[in-house]
């Protein structure tokens, strides 16, 4: 978390502020903050207590939107006090494997999930633009 910290480069703006206010209006959901972060894989959603929305630089403006309803569904979800209940089980059972596989399975539960409820909403030649490469 801390070179996430330190890697923040700015706060969304203009454009791409106004949808994501939009969003979260559509969605009920509280706006969270939401940073380009320099050198990042892929968007997350940090934190607990002040969680934050971080966007790598590299994402390309069409699917920026997207991929900024998907974590904003992560934190409607509560997937980030999920993960850490699934931390401290995996903490206190380290020894079980059945509880490793759980967490795992646990997971990719949540992010199929999110990405259900992005394309859900979704009309067919959003999805199509999507899934070419």
């Amino acid at each position: 978390r801390r070179k996430m910290h330190v890697g923040r480069i700015e706060p969304i703006s203009g454009k791409l502020l106004d949808e994501y206010t939009d969003l979260c209006k559509q969605r009920n959901i509280k706006q969270l903050p939401v940073y380009f972060t320099d050198p990042l894989p892929s968007a997350c959603l940090v934190g607990v207590l002040r969680p934050y929305i971080a966007l790598p630089l590299t994402s390309k403006p069409q699917e920026t939107i997207h991929v900024l309803t998907h974590e904003v569904c992560h934190y409607a979800n509560h997937d980030n006090l999920w993960g850490v209940l699934r931390l401290l089980c995996c903490m206190v059972h380290w020894f079980n494997p059945l509880v490793w596989i759980a967490a795992t399975l646990s997971r990719t539960d949540s992010e199929l999930r999110c990405d259900d409820r992005v394309v859900a909403r979704m009309n067919l030649s959003e999805r199509k633009s999507l899934s070419d490469p």
